[in-house]
């Protein structure tokens, strides 16, 4: 969300824009859930038949053992991605806490989660904004997992790289990222007050593809 905070803009986090992200990946958590619990039952339950010789699908006990075990194989696989959705939503929650500033641009200088850097202490900085680069595609599983990842980035706003990374005097690069909490035109209205800013102390703004 951008705010219009004085003579600063600034890219806060706000719930309207979490709340997709942590939607998408809770209900993903709990559907993967789900289907994994059914699995352990039914397959479990192919597996107990082939090793107790109780068979009352008629299949014969290889045949139950098999299944059985290619379908807990196959639970297991699916509790994993429900445990790795859940934990999704819980990084979302603990690096995103509402209302904090992401990327903040002013006259002092740039702001973001870890505070304000002044431009005097800045060497060099550069913007990165461009799509989600996807792989490319030699199946037809890779491009159905491609449009499902379109489709959640779109839905959730992460469909595009929107940062700023900044290379203080004698310290490490830091990245902001404004990430699914500005769309395109909040985030150019924020790049174009850094360069104006930048260009008032005879510094560039440099666009970074990485």
């Amino acid at each position: 969300m951008l705010i219009a905070d004085g003579s600063s803009l600034r890219i806060v986090v706000d719930p309207e824009r979490r709340r997709p992200v942590a939607r998408v990946y809770r209900v993903l958590a709990i559907g993967a859930g789900v289907t994994a619990a059914w699995a352990a039952l039914w397959f479990g339950g192919a597996l107990v038949g082939g090793l107790t010789g109780v068979d009352p699908l008629g299949l014969g006990r290889f045949a139950l053992l098999a299944l059985g075990g290619v379908g807990m194989v196959c639970a297991a696989l699916i509790a994993a991605l429900a445990v790795w959705s859940a934990g999704v939503v819980h990084h979302v929650e603990r690096r995103f806490p509402l209302g904090a500033t992401l990327l903040a641009v002013g006259p002092a200088g740039v702001e973001g989660p870890a505070g304000l850097v002044p431009y005097e202490a800045l060497q060099r900085v550069a913007v990165r904004w461009h799509g989600v680069r996807l792989r490319p595609t030699l199946t037809l599983g890779d491009v159905a997992g491609r449009e499902v990842g379109r489709a959640i980035g779109r839905r959730t706003g992460l469909d595009a790289h929107r940062s700023v990374l900044l290379l203080p005097h004698g310290a490490p690069e830091v990245a902001l990222h404004a990430g699914p909490f500005a769309d395109d035109r909040e985030f150019a209205r924020v790049v174009d007050a850094l360069r104006f800013e930048l260009g008032r102390r005879g510094m560039r703004l440099d666009a970074d593809k990485g």
